[in-house]
């Protein structure tokens, strides 16, 4: 099975899908609007049998960035073999931003489940934190001083209780059944940093690539790898069982695809497998976990709980005071295609670099090309960021920055702030990479140094970090997978030249030998060769010509 996804943040959103043995090719198309204030008001989805199955449409917003309504297309069965209008809502607010009820018109058990059809849905305690909810059945929720829930009841037997450390963060979770009494009423998650456990057994560890899962039968370690989106949303997971470098269908554990604020939709490429971990498979929208448990269907999202269906979190905004121009319980400023919110505390755009590998050997030539100006802020996730360090007001405005390294910055942060996610390995010294590899995604940082050992004429390292990533990300936006040489990767190398010219205030043309000649505004010219040497770096020769 072979799966590309475009992970473009942008008007659409395509996804393909090409199986082998004659399955066929599933293509479709999501169509997002949106009104004057960037706010989502629809989705329309388009391509073979998928046509108007997804869409969203006649979403209103009150002025302070309330949903007064929307109509949500899905499956209507339990089996998702129909499929039509599953939500119609309309929702009800008190004198502020407190939702008090929602109405679905559509009456479908599916997506929203309209529970109550008398008075008022939802109440709050004097911090605006949602309390009872009698769709859902919850009749009480008590929260900590940090505004995190404790307990919620869903009625006098069945409860969950929440456990905290002083910082907030969760230790454990209890999923009460019956009261506890009999066996298997009582499910234990403890949490301790990646290590997830349940009932007192493993289950599965984080890591940057997926998770790694503890195989209770041969008592072995085994590897679940996952793709994610620009949202950080989980949309497929695999597994390599036979160790062949090729995944087939029986290694593909869970397949994920998502309706604006968060619902899965269903219907198409259903995928059970035992092969996974049925805990670590919860943690799906934004990557975060899904608590489906007593019926409460919310994302844990670090300082509040989301609801899919509606949309909404459940608390106020921990910072709300510094977005008052905003609902303090809308989510990512109802723009869910653009905006995250990976803690619940504010909507932030995704970073559209991400560098992992050699990070630090990559931060210091980011600082090395801006002279200083400019700090390369990388996460645990790889997420690139460059942020001004203060030098110039240090210096009173004494230095300031080159056209070469203003240039650099600007090649940078257009790959930074694209639309399309470009992901990099940072190497050191790897003998498979002679500067850069379009079709491994890697930059051999040790290469990029060698640049400026040979001098100031023809390209920097600055220059030649420039072409690399600016090849990669047109890669990316072509939907190239790492791995395997992409279509059209001459114009993708071109587009690395002119972002090279670009810092070098230079031209360069490539000659038949394999080098090349860079021909600057003073009329010099340089020929440049590069070698690759037994040592796993290159040498770069630059000889004046003219």
């Amino acid at each position: 099975m072979r799966v590309s996804m475009l992970r473009y943040r942008n008007f659409f959103l395509c996804r393909k899908t090409s199986q082998k043995k004659a399955t066929g090719v599933h293509f479709f198309c999501i169509r997002y609007p949106y009104d004057a204030l960037n706010r989502i008001t629809g989705a329309a989805s388009t391509g073979n049998s998928f046509t108007g199955r997804y869409d969203l449409s006649n979403v209103t917003y009150d002025k302070n960035g309330n949903i007064l309504a929307l109509t949500r297309g899905g499956h209507l069965d339990t089996n998702a073999t129909s499929f039509g209008v599953m939500d119609d809502l309309r929702y009800f607010y008190d004198a502020g931003n407190k939702l008090t009820s929602v109405d679905d018109k559509a009456q479908n058990t599916q997506g929203f489940k309209d529970g109550n059809t008398s008075g008022d849905d939802y109440s709050y305690d004097v911090n605006g934190n949602m309390i009872s909810d009698k769709n859902k059945g919850i009749t009480n929720i008590t929260y900590n001083h940090l505004n995190l829930p404790k307990t919620v009841s869903i009625n006098a037997n069945d409860y969950i209780t929440y456990v905290y450390d002083a910082a907030g963060v969760k230790q454990a979770k209890y999923v009460i059944r019956n009261g506890g009494i009999g066996p298997g009423n009582i499910t234990a998650t403890k949490y301790a940093g990646n290590y997830i456990y349940e009932n007192n057994v493993l289950q599965f560890f984080s890591t940057s690539e997926g998770y790694v899962k503890y195989n209770q039968s041969s008592q072995k370690f085994e590897y679940v790898y996952q793709m994610k989106d620009h949202l950080g949303n989980v949309r497929l997971s695999y597994t390599d069982t036979d160790a062949s470098g090729d995944i087939s269908q029986d290694e593909i554990i869970q397949e994920n695809h998502y309706m604006p604020f968060g619902l899965k939709m269903r219907g198409f490429n259903n995928v059970v497998n035992s092969n996974g971990n049925s805990v670590a498979e919860k943690r799906m929208f934004g990557g975060k976990e899904y608590n489906e448990e007593l019926g409460l269907n919310w994302y844990d999202i670090t300082a509040r709980n989301y609801d899919p269906a509606l949309g909404r979190w459940m608390n106020v905004d921990p910072l709300a005071e510094t977005m008052p121009s905003h609902s303090p319980y809308n989510y990512a400023f109802n723009n869910p295609i653009i905006y995250i919110d990976p803690t619940g505390m504010a909507p932030e755009m995704p970073d559209d670099l991400i560098v992992k590998g050699d990070v630090a050997a990559f931060k210091k030539r980011v600082s090395q090309s801006t002279g200083g100006f400019y700090d390369a802020k990388v996460d645990s996730k790889g997420n690139v960021t460059l942020e001004k360090t203060g030098l110039e007001k240090e210096m009173g405005g004494m230095i300031e920055m080159s056209d070469s390294q203003k240039a650099f910055v600007s090649e940078i942060e257009s790959v930074i702030d694209s639309k399309v996610v470009t992901e990099v390995e940072a190497v050191s010294s790897d003998s498979s990479v002679d500067v850069g590899s379009i079709v491994d995604n890697k930059i051999d940082m040790a290469d990029i140094a060698e640049f400026d050992k040979a001098g100031s004429e023809a390209s920097s390292s600055a220059a030649a970090l420039s072409h690399e990533l600016v090849e990669q990300h047109e890669k990316a936006k072509a939907g190239g997978v790492k791995g395997k040489y992409p279509t059209g990767a001459r114009a993708m190398h071109k587009a690395g030249i002119k972002a090279e010219d670009n810092v070098n205030g230079s031209r360069r043309i490539e000659q038949p030998d394999g080098s090349s000649l860079f021909y600057k505004r003073s009329g010099s010219i340089y020929k440049q060769v590069v070698t690759p040497q037994p040592s796993g770096t290159v040498k770069i020769t630059k000889t004046k010509i003219k």
